[in-house]
Parts: C-alpha cells; sequence; structure tokens
C-alpha cells in the first residue's frame, strides 16, 4: 500500500480534556494532553485565557512570557501609533496594525486583534474611518495593558519571565 494514500485524521479531545491524537492508517499516536477547559472569550475582558492557556499548552510560565511579549509589543506600537498622522503615514498604520492584529489574536487579546484588523482595513482602504479606527484601537490597547497585571495575578502560581531584555 502507497504511504502516502493513507488518510491522517486528527482528533481533539473532547469537551477540551484529555488526549490529541493522530490517526493514520491502522495506527494511531498520540500528541499531547491538555487540561485546560476551553471557554468563549468573555466579550468584557481584554485577553482570554482559554485561548492563553491553549497557546501555553496549559504552562502557566509559558502564558506570562507570552502576555510580556505582547505588552512589550503594545507599548512600542501605543508610542508608533501616537507619532502617526492618519492622512499621511496611512502604510505605516497599515502595516503596525496588521502585525499586532496577528500577535493580538495569538495569545487571545480579541478586543485589540479585532480593533487592529479595523485600522488596518481602514488604512489600506484609505477610507475616512482611519481616524475612528486609530482611536479605538489606541484605547483597546491602554485596556489591555491596564488589565495585564490582573492576568499575571491569575497566572501568579508560575515564575515570571525574566525581564531581561530580548536579543536581537
Amino acid at each position: 500500500m502507497n504511504p502516502a494514500k493513507l488518510s491522517t485524521r486528527t482528533h481533539p479531545p473532547a469537551q477540551g480534556k484529555g488526549r490529541y491524537w493522530i490517526e493514520q492508517g491502522t495506527e494511531a499516536f498520540v500528541l499531547g494532553e491538555t487540561t485546560h477547559t476551553p471557554r468563549t472569550p468573555d466579550p468584557g475582558s481584554p485577553v482570554c485565557l482559554g485561548t492563553l492557556r491553549a497557546q501555553s499548552m496549559d504552562d502557566d510560565v509559558l502564558a506570562l512570557r507570552l502576555l510580556d511579549t505582547l505588552a512589550r509589543q503594545a507599548e512600542r506600537d501605543l508610542a508608533a501609533l501616537a507619532q502617526l498622522d492618519p492622512a499621511a503615514d496611512a502604510p505605516r498604520l497599515a502595516a503596525l496594525a496588521h502585525a499586532l492584529k496577528g500577535a493580538a489574536g495569538a495569545v487571545g487579546a480579541h478586543p485589540v486583534m479585532h480593533a487592529a484588523r479595523a485600522a488596518d482595513d481602514a488604512a489600506r482602504a484609505n477610507a475616512a474611518a482611519v481616524p475612528d479606527a486609530l482611536a479605538a484601537l489606541r484605547a483597546e490597547l491602554r485596556r489591555l495593558l491596564d488589565a495585564l497585571p490582573d492576568f499575571r495575578r491569575t497566572l501568579a502560581g508560575a515564575q515570571p519571565y525574566s525581564t531581561a531584555p530580548e536579543r536581537a
């Protein structure tokens, strides 16, 4: 039998807890386990802990590292956004918003992700909506940064990731 023609299926755990496994032909291989229970993002929260824990594979130290990385990027981007002229710097705004959209979505910062998507779309379309989208993105970034100490306390069992500067 040609191995390339074997079907491969990945099976997520039931109810969000248990083993992820892959089935290839007649064999099955365990890929990993998860203990978190996925949850619907809380619309009032700047970060979905279910997404963050899934991305960190339930490792609170890694979750802190991801939050710290996002915080550094959010602070840099907030400073850069403050210096942008929305009418003249649409390509730069689009690039910043696009990068922020991906980073925020990866850790479950859904409100920032949605605001960044709106700013990216407005900047690329050269729309009149750019000032409002930019203001909304700034507001969500500030809300995220204000909420991060609470999320760090939630993950209190973990040791904080090193605050040493990142190597280039």
